[in-house]
């Protein structure tokens, strides 16, 4: 199948996935689940359709425009996150220009939490929230049989100068019943990941739904809080899938907590091992979910990195975000992950809500402590829907409730800063403003790799040659973030920084 839509017949739908920033080139990545998820669920009902990655595949404004336009579709269905938003709406007004004649809708995880607030700033049709595999499916079935769509849970949409919200529609409880996402919708071999074994690698999903209640994470505002689990005869179907129709061995399990649910991991790894799956795979989870037999078994099936949330390395703001995790339990687990001999990675972040400089180098000295093979440090970007965002709010932290709409005025080129810059939606503390939290995260990115058991456990680890050879390629990419580049000295200039000053008055 040609993976280029410009060059296919025409289809019903094209699904796309823009990037935060346009033209940047061909990049290492996993494909979006959720546009996979649904193509599959269209194809199913009989309806053809295309994913254009235009992020995976770097491609230009022009070339994003001119593929969906090729394929001349009755819907193009465009997934967003908050990053995303404007390139979404520079892409949906070209479409508009051109004289596009279908139908655009436009869904994700920003859409969840901000609802049809959108409609405001977007010239499209519809907009989806929630888990949309049924219900987008339905709405396309009956925009190409010309029936009434008014009814569809989870969509909002315009009638004339007034917005119709549709009430939110229920969770897929059997996760069983949803067809496997296929790589063949878009194009596989897009996908590379930096730390990947073999030369393709897909992410997958086991679960929906997280309890948990740390404040920084929206995933409760997509799925839910209650947790609903695939069987594991259903999830080792897909990878054997994956193995036999595009010889993919390597896999990425996006679940917030892998290990949340012991008795459903007895019977994956039980999976595993009747099917003897020769594969490599990776999973998140967190420290106090974790046993050494556990980990044990889990790398002999295959597991090769795990990544833990740790997010700081003080013990106040730990509690204060909620993660609930006690720094013994989070060394132990490290502690365990490298005697096995696992690749294990450390995910953080600097600048939450109660955040200070002392707090922060905490942190940093956590992440040095710990015998990680990576380490990942972000700095905290408040995004609507989780209650961070809203604690930013009301403590005066976050003056403008739609900053991720600054870099629409013109002439600049994005809302979101480059990773080389302090962001507008990271938290305004006055003692550690965001220029400051971001020099500490390219401080502890030098302390953390930069150090001679840093680089041996890397390289006595390595899967492969060519993971050596990639994580070579991206040495220029760190020393330039890490080293060279100087965090925006003005990052909240323009028309944010006078609707911050007005919000002050």
């Amino acid at each position: 199948m040609n993976s280029d839509p410009a060059v296919n017949d025409r289809v019903d739908v094209v699904l796309v996935y823009l990037p935060v920033r346009f033209g940047g080139g061909k990049n290492f990545g996993l494909p979006p689940l959720g546009v996979y998820y649904l193509a599959a669920a269209l194809e199913e009902g009989g309806i053809s359709v295309r994913v254009l990655d235009a992020s995976i595949k770097g491609l230009s404004f022009e070339e994003t425009i001119a593929q969906i336009d090729a394929c001349s579709p009755t819907v193009v269905g465009i997934s967003a996150m908050t990053p995303h938003i404007k390139s979404l709406i520079k892409t949906v007004d070209k479409l508009n220009d051109i004289g596009y004649r279908g139908r655009i809708a436009v869904g994700g995880s920003h859409f969840n939490a901000t609802g049809a607030e959108a409609l405001d700033y977007l010239d499209v049709d519809y907009l989806f929230y929630g888990e949309s595999e049924r219900n987008f499916t339905e709405f396309v079935k009956r925009r190409i049989a010309d029936q009434p769509v008014d009814d569809i849970p989870t969509m909002a949409y315009r009638q004339g100068d007034e917005v119709t919200v549709n009430a939110k529609g229920n969770f897929i409880d059997e996760l069983d019943e949803l067809p496997f996402p296929n790589l063949r919708y878009g194009d596989p071999d897009d996908y590379e990941f930096v730390a990947g074994r073999y030369d393709r690698v897909t992410s997958m999903m086991a679960s929906r739904g997280c309890p948990y209640l740390c404040t920084f994470c929206d995933v409760f505002a997509i799925w839910g809080r209650k947790l609903r689990l695939r069987s594991a005869e259903n999830i080792c179907d897909e990878i054997e899938f994956n193995m036999k129709t595009l010889g993919i061995r390597e896999f990425v399990f996006k679940d917030s907590t892998f290990t949340l649910n012991f008795k459903w991991l007895d019977r994956f790894l039980s999976e595993l091992e009747r099917r003897k799956l020769d594969i490599s795979w990776q999973c998140n989870t967190r420290a106090d979910r974790v046993d050494f037999d556990m980990l044990k078994r889990m790398r002999d099936t295959g597991l090769r990195v795990v990544s833990f949330g740790v997010e700081s390395g003080d013990q106040d703001i730990i509690n204060s975000i909620e993660k609930n995790l006690q720094l013994d339990t989070i060394h132990e687990a490290f502690r365990m992950a490298n005697e096995l001999g696992l690749q294990a990675q450390a995910f953080f972040m600097i600048g939450h809500v109660g955040e200070t400089r002392e707090t922060a180098r905490r942190t940093v000295e956590l992440a040095v402590q710990l015998p990680a093979t990576y380490a990942s440090f972000a700095v905290n970007v408040a995004y609507p829907g989780t209650p961070s965002y809203d604690q930013a709010l009301k403590q005066g932290l976050l003056l403008d409730p739609k900053w991720y709409l600054y870099g629409l005025e013109e002439g600049e080129e994005q809302f979101l800063s480059i990773p080389s810059e302090a962001s507008t939606g990271q938290l305004m503390h006055h003692d550690f403003p965001p220029v400051e939290q971001m020099a500490l995260t390219k401080e502890a990115y030098r302390r953390f790799y930069l150090r001679p058991s840093v680089i041996w456990r890397i390289i006595h680890r390595a899967a492969s040659f060519r993971l050596l050879w990639r994580a070579a390629m991206f040495l220029p990419t760190f020393l330039a973030f890490s080293i060279f580049s100087k965090p925006s000295k003005d990052p909240f200039r323009g028309g944010y920084a006078m609707r911050q000053a007005d919000a002050a008055e």
